[in-house]
């Protein structure tokens, strides 16, 4: 009889299991699928707003976003990527060890030469420049007393849309 009871209970508990064990694969599935879901929602939310900065108008989002669900992406090798038009930088103005200031970030249009922006960053911090750095390989120092090196705009020299810069 006690062994009877014994079984009885086992089973109750490995049935309890069992429906515990489904409970948290259905709870499982469903904070994947509100994950997926968020995932998807801000790689939409992403792309529109690199569209928005590149300056294309974003078209019929919710056609869109249900045509890239409904069927795979397919890849082009032959469609060459447009060129990236980049209007404006944003730089990191990082001064040389010693001189004790903080980073500074500003943005310049495209255009805007690196004398101008030496002119702006010994104008904002009173820091006589005298050498631009670039943190990325290669490189490079565009240096002040050289007309060739300060003539050139951000486009020419890479730094758009963005780049980090040690001021020296």
């Amino acid at each position: 009889m006690k062994e009877e009871l014994r079984k009885k209970e086992q089973l109750k508990e490995v049935a309890a299991r069992k429906q515990e064990k489904l409970d948290d694969a259905k709870a499982r599935a469903k904070v994947k699928a509100d994950i997926a879901a968020t995932q998807a929602a801000r790689r939409e939310a992403a792309a529109r707003a690199k569209a928005e900065r590149e300056g294309k108008v974003a078209e019929e989002e919710p056609a869109a976003s249900a045509a890239t669900t409904s069927q795979p992406p397919v890849a082009s090798s032959s469609a060459p990527k447009p060129a990236a038009t980049h209007t404006e930088a944003r730089l990191r103005l990082q001064f040389a060890p010693g001189a004790s200031r903080q980073p500074l970030t500003k943005s310049f249009p495209a255009s805007t030469t690196l004398f101008e922006v030496a002119a702006a960053v010994t104008q904002e911090t009173g820091f006589d420049v005298k050498t631009l750095t670039t943190t990325f390989p290669p490189r490079k120092t565009f240096k002040i007393e050289e007309p060739i090196d300060m003539g050139l705009s951000l486009k020419e020299a890479n730094l758009t849309p963005s780049a980090s810069l040690i001021v020296g």
